[in-house]
């Protein structure tokens, strides 16, 4: 009989700290969505992340200058680099195409928004001139 009661007694308590685990939030990993402003050679760290975002540089810049007539609009591909967190390094070549401005890296997805400035015929930019918009998004 006094089995009974301690397999009773047992069940009650599993059953409470069942119901209390149940009862409190569990938090999902945290969402990471922020857009960053690089110049060549910059290196930011992402809040919330053990990550580094870096342009290395703008590998080449064929768009169409906004004072000339072309077929094609052209595209810039920069190269960022990407530190820390739980996978490896890794440089990314992004391009001003869609479909071609984005990359993944471990649960994140790195996108090229914007290259500034936009070329003319009668300014050619300097390479320390560029600014790339990359947002760094959880996937």
């Amino acid at each position: 009989m006094a089995a009974g009661r301690l397999v009773l007694a047992g069940c009650a308590f599993l059953a409470a700290v069942s119901a209390g685990c149940g009862a409190s939030p569990v938090s999902p990993a945290q969402q990471i969505d922020q857009t960053v402003v690089l110049a060549p050679g910059q290196t930011v760290s992402i809040s919330g992340t053990a990550l580094h975002l870096g342009l290395v540089g703008v590998a080449s810049d064929s768009r169409c200058p906004a004072d000339a007539m072309c077929v094609w609009p052209g595209e810039a591909i920069v190269t960022v680099r990407v530190t820390g967190g739980s996978a490896a390094s890794q440089d990314y070549r992004l391009s001003t195409r869609e479909g071609a401005n984005s990359s993944a890296h471990d649960t994140f997805l790195i996108t090229l928004t914007s290259l500034d400035p936009y070329p003319f015929l009668s300014q050619p930019i300097r390479p320390d001139a560029y600014r790339a918009t990359v947002r760094i998004a959880s996937r």
